[in-house]
Order: structure tokens, then sequence, then C-alpha cells
């Protein structure tokens, strides 16, 4: 009652006793029929708006809460489910053809089943809704709840209902969470444990959806890394084999091999440099990308800041509850900051490293030239035989000479014998 007697509240007349007992007994009956509709698994739209009109009645209904924390969720797992399902469904098309020959008794059995539930659960809905309607009537004669305001988002949002869950898009839900929770807040309900921890989770609920791509993009990145690592040991591991092959070769074969290497060098440098340049595309793209997000995070937060601040100063200014939210609120802001900070320094040292590891690359292969081109004159400069062609090695020169001076020594030992 907060400091309030019950000497001092107003007598009423014994025919607003019975209207209100009236509506006690309407919400009574929808409250039940909601909580049937929660354990049977039923998470529609119609719930949502059922649940709105007992919340505005009573605030301080803590299941009713978290029975919309339940839809919404189950919202945003059949919104993701939709997009994968769309993105996989002209894949799989052949083979549901060949399966839906084989499996036609089994799906008439599931349908006649599905069209059961969908009787029961709209014959439910209608009631939950008949119970409602018969609430607001019963409102709109009394003089100490008004439901003026939720007329019209009630409307709106039965017409968006009935397209089905996936047409209403999530950030539009979580808007109308915080719309309500503030409509609530605003009419006197401001001290409400259930309202303010629903208002924070629906809020953290809207800042997940707008850091998706920043999630997305430390997933890509993490996933380039493991690529890259691979990539490496496998280069490593051929560079072993081909110097274990080239020394094994025969150097009659070395300006072959020589003119295969410059050719695949300029080949890797090109796809290095095409690379490089892709990469800078893609992180200035993602940059651009993940610092929107978090410019639009930050002005949420900036904006529940200051509501706040309005209602501290001109409704109560010792309300803890709004205190402690407002707290929370500055904790995401300052995080929300220190990361865009982070992604700015973050894009300078990457942007460094793929220079710097540009100027690497071209100065190995300008050395590997060099080289390349100091083997080629030793080779050319190598003296040749009398009756021979040049390019032989001088190991061949020794060992025929070698076998020459072999040659005489014998002839002349035979002759002196």
């Amino acid at each position: 009652m907060h400091g309030r007697r019950r000497d001092q509240l107003p007598v009423l007349s014994p025919e607003k006793q019975e209207e209100q007992r009236q509506k006690v007994r309407l919400a009574f009956a929808l409250l039940q029929r909601l909580l049937q509709q929660r354990c049977s698994g039923v998470r529609t739209p119609e719930a949502l708006r059922a649940t709105r009109t007992l919340l505005e009645f009573h605030s301080e209904l803590a299941p009713l809460w978290n029975y919309r924390k339940e839809i919404i969720s189950s919202c945003c797992s059949s919104s993701c489910s939709s997009s994968s399902s769309s993105s996989s469904s002209s894949s799989s098309k052949q083979q549901q053809q060949n399966n839906d020959t084989q499996q036609d008794t089994p799906h008439s059995d599931s349908t006649k089943t599905e069209a059961n539930n969908d009787s029961s659960s709209s014959s439910s809905n209608s009631s939950s809704n008949n119970i409602s309607t018969r609430i607001d009537k019963s409102r709109r004669s009394s003089d100490i709840i008004i439901i003026n305001s939720s007329s019209s988002s009630n409307s709106s949002s039965s017409s968006s209902s009935r397209s089905g869950v996936d047409s209403i898009s999530l950030s539009s839900l979580l808007q109308q969470e915080l719309q309500l929770t503030s409509c609530l807040i605003c009419r006197g309900k401001s001290k409400a444990y259930c309202l303010w921890l629903h208002r924070s989770w629906v809020l953290a609920k809207q800042i997940e959806l707008l850091l998706l791509p920043l999630l997305q993009h430390t997933e890509t990145e993490q996933q380039q890394q493991q690529q890259q690592k691979q990539q490496q040991q496998k280069e490593q591991q051929q560079e072993k084999q081909d110097g274990e092959y080239q020394q094994d070769q025969q150097q009659q074969h070395q300006h072959q091999q020589q003119e295969q290497q410059q050719q695949d060098q300029q080949q890797q440098q090109q796809q290095q440099q095409q690379q490089q340049e892709q990469q800078q595309q893609q992180q200035s793209i993602d940059k651009s990308v993940l610092v929107s997000c978090i410019d639009e995070c930050i002005s949420v937060l900036q904006q529940e800041l200051h509501a706040c601040k309005l209602l501290l100063q001109q409704q109560d200014n010792r309300n803890f509850h709004c205190w402690q939210h407002k707290m929370m609120v500055g904790g995401w802001l300052a995080a929300a900051e220190y990361l865009k900070q982070n992604i700015y320094s973050y894009a300078a040292a990457q942007q460094g490293e793929v220079a710097a590891s540009g100027v690497a690359a071209s100065g190995a292969g300008q050395q590997q030239q060099q080289l390349q081109q100091q083997l080629q004159q030793q080779l050319q400069q190598q003296p040749a035989e009398p009756g021979g062609a040049r390019g032989v090695p001088r190991v061949a020169v020794c060992a025929a000479a070698s076998a020459g001076s072999r040659q005489r020594s014998s002839s002349s030992s035979s002759s002196s014998k």
C-alpha cells in the first residue's frame, strides 16, 4: 500500500464494488485460460494481445511477463529458422519430391492431428479473446483504469498477427514491448518489479539483434584464421618435398625447373596481390557495417538513459528501480563505446599487417629472382669440353679428365712391358 491506510481510502458505492468484482472474476478466468495455453505450448500473437489486456489491468503478474518472453523468443527462433530453411529449400526440393511418394499415409495422419490441434488452439484463443473483450467493456464503464492508448496498438497488432509470426519483424516487436512498458510506467505503475525486469530483458534482446553482424564477423575471422594456418602447414610440407626432390634431380634439368619456378612465383604473387585487394575491400565494408551497428546500439542506449532521466526528474526521484536500470544501461553504453574504439584500432592494425606482408612478399620475390640470375650466370660461365657442347657441368669435365689420365697410364704400362 506504500504508506496508505485503509481508513483513508475512498468509499465506493455498491454498484462500483460489483463492477470491480466482475472485472476481477473475468481477469481470473482469463488468467486461467492463458496459463493453460502456456502449459499446452501455444505461442501466438493472439496470446500476446490477451496478456497485454490482463497486464494493463494488473501489472504484477510475473507468469504473464514470462509468457510474453517465451512468445518473443519463439518468434526469434522461428524467424531464424525460416531464413535458414528458405536458403536450403532450393537444394532439397528434389529429395522431398522423391520422399513424398513413399510417405503419403503418415503425412495424412499428421495433417489430421495438426488440424485437430489448430481447431483446439483456435477455440481456446477465441474464448480468451471473448473474455478479454468483456474485460475491456467493463473497463470502459469504470473510471479507475484507462485503455484508450492501448486500443490503437491492439488494432495494429491484430492486423499484423493475421499474417502470421513470420511476417512480424523482430525489431518492431521489441519496439512494441518497450512502448508497452513505457505506457504502464507513465500510468503510475513505475514501482513494479516485473515490469522493469521485462524492460531490461527486451532492451538486451534489441542490443543483441543490433550486434548480430559483429558476431558474424568474428566467426568469419576465426574461420579465416584456421584456413590460413592449414594453408601454411600445407605450404611448409610442399617446400620440404620440393627441396628433397630438387636435391635428387639431375643438374641438367635445372634450367627447366628454374623457368617453371619463376612462372609459379609470378602466379603466386599475382594471386597474393588479388587476395590482398579483396581483403582490403572486405575490411573497409566490414568496418563501415560494424561501426554503423554499434552507432545504432549507442543511440538506443542514449535514448534509454534520457528516458530514465526524465522519469526521475518529472515523476519520482526516489524510484530505485529506475536508478538500477539506469546504472545497468550506463554500463552497456560504456562497453559499446569501448568496443567502437577497439574496432577502429583493430582495423588500422589489420591494414598495417596487410601492407607489411605485401612488402615482405615483394622483397622475397626479388631475392629469389636475384639468386636465380646468379645461378644462370654461373652455369653459362662453366668451360666446355674440346669436342663437346656448352652447358656441361664441371663435375662431368673432371670425371672425363680423370678417366683419360687413367687410360693413358694403363697404355704406357703395357708398352713398357
